[in-house]
């Protein structure tokens, strides 16, 4: 049972009860793709929704619709910067707790979903995630 205030439990009202609570639509419209009206939008959603989830609760960036069915990554080095911008330094910087990358091998709707090509090799989008983990680290930061 969670000990919380009477505003925080208001707030919280259709908290799962397994604590989880998906974030993903904080980081990115719906229609019109993945990216399409995501960017300061998301920083205000991110920074509501930490205002709204203080700790001890646990917010993590769910990053799964970066994954994708095409054998190569669809996109170029411009796309993968932006997209990850969105996905996961936005919701890093303005309070999540770390970035859930469960779709990182995922058969999803008869594809298979990766965030590397299906060959193993690096790409644009898995080099900036790198990147970023890397930064993230060294900063003493999860990701």
């Amino acid at each position: 049972m969670l000990n919380a205030s009477a505003a925080l439990a208001r707030s919280a009202w259709r908290l799962p009860s397994s604590g989880y609570f998906p974030l993903s639509k904080c980081t990115a419209s719906s229609g019109g793709g993945p990216l399409r009206g995501a960017g300061r939008g998301g920083v205000t959603a991110w920074r509501k929704a930490r205002a709204l989830f203080p700790r001890p609760f646990l917010l993590f960036a769910r990053v799964a619709p970066l994954s994708f069915p095409q054998a190569h990554y669809p996109a170029d080095a411009t796309q993968a910067a932006l997209a990850v911008s969105i996905y996961e330094t936005i919701p890093l910087q303005q309070g999540a707790d770390g970035v859930d990358l469960w779709a990182w091998s995922r058969h999803f709707d008869g594809t298979v979903r990766t965030f590397l090509d299906k060959n193993g090799a690096s790409n644009p989008l898995w080099q900036q995630m790198v990147a970023l983990a890397t930064t993230m680290h060294a900063q003493g930061r999860p990701s």
